[in-house]
């Protein structure tokens, strides 16, 4: 790296570990260079760096390791859902609130990756749906959940834009929330041995054509099929509500 000269050397130092990651200099699980070692190859100073490294870790691109230095990661590698709550009771507001946020950013993503001539790397998304479809076999609702937030919130990271990395980072927990509630209104269980079954089949064949129309690059198919799942949510909720209030 050549040292730099220009000013917002923070902006600099981003961009050039960003572009240094982009092209493989850097590899994920990789050691970036010490903060000395930057300062000094950078002639920079300490503080740039480290608000560098902290832009880097907000976008989920570093892992910072007190005691051991900054590590590279791939978004969403990191997630740390608040698991293990069994009566989560998303209101109205906030289903509605984060149904928004889904159609704003989840949706403009799912547009950019099935757009023809992208080529992002699917392979999260992919993991995600398989693990989802593990799960449903396990009865296995936890696990379930937790993979279904993992499959949309990849869908957001594999566009590779950072802010919206940054958002699927900020609002990770409410991602889960969200679909937590969602994969209880999916489940149900048997009468007779207490056991969580899977009972909505369609769900998963929705997150399948999802993900074969992101692939053969059908934008217009690939929105109406998130429309769909998010249209399904919808009704699903609502129906819950309903059968609460009684």
């Amino acid at each position: 790296m050549e040292p730099i000269q220009k000013q917002k050397v923070e902006d600099i130092i981003y961009e050039r570990i960003m572009d240094s990651i982009r092209t493989g200099l850097y590899k994920e699980g990789e050691k970036l260079p010490s903060e000395t070692e930057l300062c000094k190859n950078l002639r920079v100073s300490r503080a740039s760096i480290r608000g560098a490294m902290q832009r880097l870790k907000a976008v989920g691109r570093v892992k910072i390791i007190q005691g051991k230095g900054s590590f590279i990661t791939v978004p969403g590698e990191d997630y740390q859902f608040i698991c293990g709550m069994k009566d989560i009771r998303l209101t109205k507001k906030e289903f509605e609130d984060i149904s928004q946020l889904r159609e704003a950013v989840e949706l403009k993503a799912v547009m950019l990756l099935s757009e023809p001539g992208s080529n992002p790397d699917l392979s999260r998304l992919m993991e995600a749906h398989l693990k989802m479809k593990e799960a449903a076999v396990r009865g296995d609702e936890e696990a379930y959940g937790v993979n279904d937030c993992l499959f949309h919130l990849s869908i957001i990271n594999a566009t590779g834009n950072d802010l919206f990395v940054q958002i699927a980072s900020i609002f990770q927990n409410q991602y889960y929330y969200y679909f937590k509630e969602m994969t209880k209104l999916i489940f149900r269980k048997n009468s007779e041995d207490g056991q969580t079954q899977f009972c909505a089949e369609d769900d998963n064949d929705g997150h399948v054509r999802l993900y074969n129309c992101i692939c053969e690059k059908r934008p217009c198919e690939a929105r109406q099929q998130f429309l769909e799942l998010l249209t399904d949510s919808h009704r699903r909720f609502i129906s819950y509500l309903k059968k609460s209030e009684r």
